[in-house]
């Protein structure tokens, strides 16, 4: 016998030790695999039964409470935007580019409301220099599910005119805060709350969005509006009732 026969077995058990070892370290890497797949069911998954866990854990229910935030959110920012308008966004052609970017906010069927009467308020602040300023105090969710939802906003409009003829937007004379409350409906289209709907409390005739509308449709300043000082002190709008609401930003 030689010296390399005597190396053979002990280079071949060495071999053998060295693919039980790799055995056991995958065999551990997969208990802990599945120690770590069936704590996550069981902190994440929802339901009684271990398939009710695992089709929640792959498919998770939506987040109603980021749902809602969002809906808030869609809502003060239409109704601010809505009601805000003045001479410094007039272009040379005399529309409003940026105020007509507010129907990107509204579903289909509002946007082609706000079309077709959009183009009186820019007709009144290119040739009178009216502005109006909205102030949202807060929103209220009435009814909310995964696709729609209808909210209360409340807040003032501040109607503004120039004071001369040349200074259209610098000196200006603002009437008295007029009380805004409305109702908005939104819709859930490709994962965007867009505002369906808008009824203004105290006002007659169909929501906008509803059908379309004549000049009376047109968020244009109220006529019952007084200069400032002859009129009643600005009310603050009382936030809606029993409604989740989300104060002012």
């Amino acid at each position: 016998m030689t010296a390399d026969d005597d190396r053979r077995p002990a280079s071949r058990g060495g071999r053998s030790r060295g693919r039980w070892t790799v055995l056991g370290l995958l065999l551990g890497v997969l208990v802990a695999s599945l120690v770590v797949s069936g704590l996550v069911l069981l902190v994440n998954g929802a339901g009684s039964s271990i398939g009710d866990r695992l089709s929640s854990v792959q498919d998770p229910p939506t987040d109603d409470s980021r749902d809602r935030e969002e809906a808030l959110a869609a809502g003060r920012t239409f109704v601010q935007r809505f009601y805000t308008y003045d001479p410094s966004m007039l272009a040379e052609d005399g529309t409003m580019p940026a105020y007509a970017e507010v129907g990107d906010l509204m579903s289909a069927k509002f946007a082609g409301v706000f079309e077709e009467t959009r183009q009186i308020a820019e007709y009144t602040v290119r040739e009178e220099g009216v502005g109006q300023k909205a102030v949202v105090y807060a929103v209220g969710v009435t009814a909310i599910d995964e696709d729609s939802a209808t909210l209360i906003v409340g807040g003032t409009t501040t109607t503004s005119y120039p004071a001369s003829a040349k200074e259209s937007e610098t000196e200006r004379v603002d009437f008295p805060p007029q009380i805004l409350r409305a109702e908005v409906t939104l819709v859930k289209v490709e994962g965007r709350w867009l505002v369906d709907t808008l009824a203004v409390f105290g006002t007659e005739g169909p929501a906008l969005g509803e059908e379309p509308l004549g000049e009376e449709g047109v968020p244009l300043p109220s006529e019952s509006a007084t200069p400032e000082g002859e009129g009643t002190d600005p009310a603050t709008p009382a936030a809606p009732g029993e409604t989740a609401t989300e104060g002012a930003s």
